[in-house]
C-alpha cells in the first residue's frame, strides 16, 4: 500500500493550488478521506481523478463566466 499523500503533496503532483484540491474534494470530484483534522488521498485516487480530468469536457464557468447570447 502506498503512504497517503497530504493536500500539499497532491497540489504539487497535479500543478495546482493547495485551494483547488481542497476545492474538488469538497465537490466530490477527488476522492479524500479526512484524518483528525487533515485530508488524505490515496495515489490511486488521484490517477483516476487524473484520468478523469483528461477525458472530461471543457470546465463550465456558468457563474462566474455567462456564455455569449446568440444574436
Amino acid at each position: 500500500m502506498e503512504a497517503l499523500l497530504a493536500i500539499k503533496q497532491a497540489a504539487q503532483v497535479l500543478n495546482v493550488s493547495t485551494k483547488t484540491v481542497e476545492r474538488e474534494i469538497h465537490a466530490g470530484r477527488l476522492q479524500a478521506v479526512k484524518i483528525l483534522s487533515t485530508w488524505r488521498i490515496d495515489p490511486a485516487d488521484l490517477r483516476a481523478y487524473r484520468g478523469q480530468k483528461d477525458r472530461r469536457q471543457p470546465l463550465d464557468f456558468w457563474p462566474f463566466f455567462s456564455p455569449p447570447i446568440p444574436r
